[in-house]
């Protein structure tokens, strides 16, 4: 499992890159991404902190096996 940031609901309030800098960054414009730092299952309070923040319920966690599947589709 990871932090994903939904690119289309993020207004850039950096929320949760305030809560979980080791796991989100931002952009120029203050949008945020889920980076590929440490182990998200070592910190999952404050990813799930950062979740529960986010204004525009932006961020969800995503299962890495589906996605990985998605890929090679």
């Amino acid at each position: 499992m990871r932090p994903h940031v939904d690119p289309t609901r993020c207004r850039g309030y950096g929320v949760c890159h305030e809560i979980a800098d080791r796991h989100f960054a931002t952009d120029d414009w203050g949008l945020a991404w889920a980076t590929n730092g440490p182990s998200y299952s070592a910190d999952r309070t404050a990813v799930d902190a950062a979740i529960a923040a986010c204004p525009f319920d932006a961020i969800r966690w995503i299962d890495t096996a589906d996605q990985d599947r998605n890929r090679s589709d």
